[in-house]
């Protein structure tokens, strides 16, 4: 018996917009929040997982509105936690654009969370940290005094 278990992920584009216009290099991204399929899995857990990640790119040539679709899989132990993909536009001193090849599909390595779960617990504490700071006295500190009903004069 094969079981199938599809659960569409959200993807965000680094140009900031849902219409890709591939003049320059984009980055296609997921950001993994309570919302994602991906939340509960961690650096050390994810080639215990068994998933494979479908993606598929449409796209239409406008000027011979002629289509094009390209499909790609990865499985959980192609997924590397904790790298990006390696800059290949940058600028000279001059201003102009250079575009690097060489880096086409390298990745570095970058600090990430060893888990979402673990960040959102993190951002969580830090958050209920800083509700009891003050606002602009970062030394102070909010104490709760329990009331009494007797005053002394």
């Amino acid at each position: 018996t094969i079981i199938l278990d599809q659960v569409s992920v959200d993807f965000v584009v680094d140009a900031g917009n849902e219409n890709l216009f591939f003049i320059s290099p984009l980055t296609i991204y997921h950001v993994i929040d309570k919302n994602s399929p991906f939340f509960h899995m961690a650096a050390d857990t994810i080639l215990q997982q068994e998933f494979e990640l479908l993606v598929f790119l449409d796209g239409t040539v406008e000027s011979t509105s002629a289509t094009c679709q390209v499909r790609t899989s990865y499985l959980a132990e192609e997924v590397l936690w904790g790298y990006r993909f390696a800059p290949i536009v940058s600028k000279t001193k001059e201003g102009k654009y250079r575009v690097d090849f060489h880096n086409f599909s390298k990745t570095v390595e970058v600090e990430t969370p060893h888990c979402a779960f673990c960040l959102y617990n993190e951002k969580d504490a830090k958050a209920k940290a800083k509700a009891k700071m003050g606002y602009e006295n970062l030394g102070f500190q909010l104490q709760e005094v329990s009331e009494t009903t007797d005053t002394k004069m």
